[in-house]
C-alpha cells in the first residue's frame, strides 16, 4: 500500500492498471490532481458503462457469456493495485479463446504479455513494465469478448 498516492496513482513499475498507465503517461502534462482524478474516473466510467450497456442489450447466451468474461477482465485492469501476477486471473478467458480456436487473439495476447516484455527486459526492466503490455492484453480481451462473444457449444 505504500506505493499508492492520494491521486490514486500507483508509482511502482509492477502495477499494470489503468491508473498506473494513465499516471505514467499523463504525469508530465496534468499537474493538478483533480484533473488526473477526473480523467481516471471518466475512463473507468466509460469501460464500466460499455460493459453495462452490453449487459442490458445481451439477449443470447453468447452475449451474456461475453459480458461475464469482460467483467472478469475489467475487474483486473480497473484495480488500482493490479500487480503483474494478477493477470493470471485472466487465464479462464484465454482457455475459452483457445477452445474457440481464436488463434490470432491468443498469439496477440502471448506477444503482448510474454514476448514483448521479455525482449524489452533485455534492454531495460523499467521499459519492460512501462509498455503496459499486460494492460493492453487486458483491454484487447475486454473488447474482444464483449463485442465478439464466445459462441455457445452446440448440443449433440
Amino acid at each position: 500500500m505504500k506505493n499508492t498516492t492520494e491521486l490514486p496513482a500507483p508509482t511502482s513499475q509492477i502495477f499494470q492498471s489503468i491508473q498506473a498507465a494513465l499516471w505514467f503517461i499523463l504525469k508530465d502534462w496534468v499537474s493538478d490532481p483533480r484533473w488526473f482524478k477526473a480523467i481516471l474516473v471518466n475512463a473507468q466510467i466509460a469501460l464500466v458503462g460499455t460493459c453495462l450497456f452490453k449487459a442490458a442489450k445481451a439477449k443470447t447466451d453468447e452475449e451474456q457469456r461475453g459480458v461475464i468474461l469482460a467483467t472478469i477482465v475489467l475487474s483486473i485492469i480497473a484495480s488500482p493495485l493490479a500487480w503483474i501476477h494478477n493477470y493470471l486471473l485472466i487465464f479462464p478467458v484465454l482457455v475459452l479463446m483457445f477452445e474457440q480456436r481464436r488463434h490470432a487473439l491468443l498469439l496477440t495476447c502471448f506477444f503482448l504479455s510474454s514476448a514483448l516484455p521479455g525482449v524489452l527486459e533485455l534492454v531495460s526492466k523499467t521499459w519492460s513494465h512501462r509498455t503496459y503490455s499486460l494492460l493492453m492484453t487486458g483491454l484487447i480481451l475486454f473488447f474482444t469478448v464483449l463485442f465478439r462473444p464466445v459462441p455457445a457449444e452446440k448440443s449433440q
